[in-house]
């Protein structure tokens, strides 16, 4: 039974890859889809967040929220500044929040 939940997990990922992200990648230039792709994997540990976590928990999301959020607010503005001219791009990245990254004394 386990290995059928496995294998329901594996076809459920290659579906959401083969039919949501080329629609996105045949849309947008590569760099856009790179963001996207990592912002939302940002945001989505940013939900998990909430709620009570114990220590491991805690430090195993960090440790996500490091890699895919870390540098997204100035990818942000980079890619907003590099596509201002380009209407249908500048409309998707405006869904994103631009200052989510804590600020750290002394930088």
């Amino acid at each position: 039974m386990k290995k059928f939940h496995i294998k329901k997990s594996v076809l459920v990922l290659f579906l959401l890859f083969a039919f949501v992200y080329p629609k996105v990648g045949d849309t947008y230039p590569q760099d856009v889809v790179d963001f996207i792709m990592k912002r939302e994997e940002c945001d989505h540990f940013r939900e998990e967040m909430s709620g009570d976590k114990d220590i491991d928990e805690m430090r195993d999301l960090n440790n996500q929220l490091d890699y895919y959020c870390k540098r997204s607010d100035q990818e942000l503005s980079d890619l907003k500044n590099k596509y201002k001219n380009n209407h249908a791009i500048n409309k998707k990245l405006s869904h994103y929040e631009e200052n989510i990254e804590p600020i750290k004394v002394g930088e």
